[in-house]
């Protein structure tokens, strides 16, 4: 079943059934019955609450994590022959009814897979304690249906204060000048506050007292 909603179907039911081979018994037949369903396109992505990036830029986040994890491409995919024959590839005059089922759609943007989602929003909430959102809560992602083998997927973004940077002072400073800390920092007033970049400061600091010859 997994297999099966990597590519959108959500609705799959698998059955397996055994039963003798031979009446000398020994060997089993297994019969594996599959019923798919429909496939379920996603037609749209938002962010409810996100306010600090906006929906494309969230949306790409989303879709480079669906395109390196999912099955299909979103370049490739089969042509619909409805499709072709709207368009006048087929070489008929007139559209023909649908005389097969339309091909399945390839494209793994269009896909709902929630351990995809949820590696995706991880992904996002680094980069909104990147920009100061330190108490960001990104998802879980909500799949909405709305209409057959069609729905939506919401990921609500609770963005939070912002932490700026209001001052740097350097505790235990000796040998090297606070203007010398202070460009090697590389912090200023007003910027965003991040554990990420506070720990890039630690390491640009340690190198320079190294430099100096301070490597205790």
């Amino acid at each position: 079943t997994e297999l099966y909603r990597r590519h959108g179907f959500h609705d799959v039911e698998v059955e397996v059934t055994t039963m003798p081979a031979t009446r000398g018994g020994g060997s089993v037949r297994v019969k594996v019955d599959i019923r798919a369903g429909r496939q379920l396109v996603i037609e749209r992505l938002s962010f409810p609450g996100a306010k600090r990036f906006d929906r494309d830029f969230l949306s790409e986040q989303i879709y480079s994590y669906l395109q390196e994890d999912l099955p299909g491409s979103s370049f490739t995919s089969t042509v619909d022959p409805l499709v072709a024959d709207a368009i006048g590839y087929s070489g008929e005059r007139r559209p023909r009814g649908r005389e097969m089922m339309a091909p399945p759609d390839n494209d793994p943007r269009h896909r709902f897979h929630r351990p995809t989602y949820a590696q995706a929003e991880r992904h996002i909430r680094e980069l909104y304690r990147g920009s100061g959102h330190l108490d960001v809560e990104v998802g879980p992602a909500r799949l909405v249906r709305v209409a057959s083998g069609r729905g939506r997927v919401e990921v609500p973004v609770k963005e939070g204060p912002r932490s700026l940077v209001y001052d740097v002072t350097f505790e235990g400073r000796r040998r090297l000048r606070a203007a010398d800390l202070l460009r090697t920092a590389g912090l200023r007033r007003g910027q965003p506050f991040s554990y990420l970049r506070l720990e890039e400061t630690r390491l640009r600091l340690v190198d320079a007292y190294k430099e100096e010859g301070y490597f205790y």
